[in-house]
This record gives C-alpha cells, sequence and structure tokens, in this order.
C-alpha cells in the first residue's frame, strides 16, 4: 500500500471532514485539499507516517510497523495531555484503528480457515406449524 493509498483509506474511514485527502497529490504538502477538522494533529500524524516510512512521493509504499512506530507516540501523547477534548480523542483512536485495519496483513489460507467461512446450507423449519403445540394450559 502507498502512501496516499493509505490516506485515502483513512479518509474513506474517518470522513472526509476529517481527513479531506487530494487524491492527485504528488508531495507531502499537497495531502490535504482543506484543512481538516483537527487539522493540526492531522498534519503531524501524516507527515510522521511519511518521515518514518522513508517516502519521497505520496506513491511510495508504507509499511506497517513503521505506520504504527509513527502513529503510537502521538496518540500517547495526545491521550496523556490535560487538555485532550473528547473530539480529539475520538479521532486519534478512529485514527489508529484505520490504520491497524488498513494495514493489516492478509490472512494465510488454508483449508481449516476456508471451512470456517464457508457458509452453511441448514433447514428451516416454518415456526407457523407448531404454533398451535406451543401454547401451555395455565395451572391458575
Amino acid at each position: 500500500m502507498t502512501f496516499l493509498q493509505l490516506m485515502q483509506a483513512l479518509e474513506q474511514r474517518l470522513g472526509c471532514h476529517q481527513l479531506p485527502v487530494n487524491p492527485r497529490a504528488r508531495q507531502l504538502r499537497e495531502i490535504f485539499e482543506s484543512g481538516a477538522l483537527h487539522h493540526d494533529l492531522a498534519v503531524r500524524l501524516a507527515h510522521e507516517i511519511y518521515r518514518h516510512n522513508r517516502c519521497q512521493k505520496t506513491g511510495d509504499p508504507v509499511q506497517r510497523t513503521l505506520t504504527l512506530d509513527a502513529v503510537m507516540p502521538i496518540r500517547r501523547e495526545v491521550l496523556q495531555a490535560n487538555d485532550t477534548d473528547i473530539d480529539v480523542f475520538r479521532f486519534i483512536e478512529a485514527f489508529c484503528e484505520g490504520v491497524e485495519r488498513s494495514l493489516q496483513p492478509p490472512l494465510l489460507e488454508d483449508k481449516s480457515a476456508a471451512a470456517i467461512r464457508a457458509p452453511t446450507v441448514s433447514n428451516v423449519i416454518p415456526f407457523e406449524r407448531f404454533r398451535n403445540r406451543l401454547r401451555l394450559k395455565s395451572l391458575a
């Protein structure tokens, strides 16, 4: 996954008001089309991901471990700050979850995993046939 693809995936998860990503961005300074809701934090997160992955342009690939190494210190700082409000808290949590899910390694395909995901076929018994049988008489 490239840096731009990661940012676009995060925009899809968080919304364009949180991360208004420019799909034509070639350099880091062009990554946002307009001001994000938490602009300073969003810019800082984008810069750290870009720097930790040693990107030269937005089309360069990002790695999961390097990206998480870039994001986690900022997350810790935001969560420990005394002046963090609930909106910033929710943004950083959603951003980190989005990074985690976007950069998850693909599941290994094996027969046991395929068997677990395979849909099971079952018989559906209409409830109406048995409705009359289920009436219980009161002992009162």
